[in-house]
């Protein structure tokens, strides 16, 4: 692995909520980490769906709800 790449965290998303952003180009979504069990709640771009797993690049930081 190159020095500049940081670590990347899969999570299984578990549940699509509502969509968000002035087109509805974003959605709310709530995953499970896989390497801890962890469930946190993220905001993606792009199609998604339940059972879909994604990449994060941190998994420290909780996505406040869209309005």
């Amino acid at each position: 692995m190159e020095e500049n790449m940081k670590e990347q965290y899969y999570a299984t998303v578990e549940k699509v909520g509502n969509r968000g952003g002035s087109s509805g180009g974003v959605v709310a979504v709530k995953v499970v980490l896989e390497h801890n069990g962890r469930y946190l709640n993220r905001v993606v771009k792009g199609p998604i769906k339940v059972g879909d797993k994604i990449a994060l690049n941190e998994c420290e930081r909780e996505e406040r709800r869209i309005r």
